[in-house]
């Protein structure tokens, strides 16, 4: 697999985007605040593609889980959040705009 910066992203000392010819294949962020206040080691965080993110952050915490960061719009309008589930798994999830 070819991966390759994405240009149409900003490129910041902080964030890298990654991609194939057709689909974003990672991200690579530092980590953030909520990160290191919940104690989440690095990792690579997964995410999961939900129609809502606000309804899905909803759910999360009615079931025991964490909110760590959002939910927030990122560039291009899309929304996400992450998370923490009860057990202690750092993930993710993304809505399209």
């Amino acid at each position: 697999m070819c991966i390759k910066q994405e240009l149409s992203q900003p490129v910041t000392t902080s964030h890298r985007v990654f991609s194939t010819a057709r689909t974003l294949s990672a991200s690579i962020a530092l980590e953030t605040s909520a990160f290191l206040m919940a104690n989440v080691p690095p990792n690579w965080q997964i995410y999961f593609r939900v129609p809502d993110v606000h309804a899905a952050a909803e759910r999360i915490t009615a079931n025991g889980g964490k909110i760590l960061n959002g939910p927030m719009e990122v560039p291009g309008g899309d929304w996400i959040v992450n998370a923490m589930d009860p057990q202690g798994a750092a993930f993710g999830l993304h809505a399209k705009n």
